[in-house]
């Protein structure tokens, strides 16, 4: 009787050590994203970039590079 209150007890501490615990995963980025939008790139590739950049709001990706497409332009952007 005395080993199963013992193995008892130290289920429900495990049960509260390892729910008590808190975990933040980091945010994982795809290597490359490809954004599609309407209209034109800017003529300055350094200003395109910041267009892109500004049009997908997402941290993960600092560098971006705009080409023109036939129905707007494209963003491909990589994170570092």
């Amino acid at each position: 009787m005395k080993s199963a209150t013992l193995f008892v007890v130290s289920c429900v501490l495990m049960f509260f050590v390892l729910h008590n615990t808190k975990v933040e995963a980091k945010k994982e980025c795809a290597p490359e994203l490809v954004y599609l939008a309407s209209g034109k790139c800017d003529p300055d590739a350094q200003k395109s970039a910041a267009q892109c950049v500004s049009e997908i709001k997402d941290t993960c990706y600092p560098r971006c590079q705009c080409r023109n497409q036939d129905n707007g332009h494209s963003c491909t952007c990589f994170h570092t």
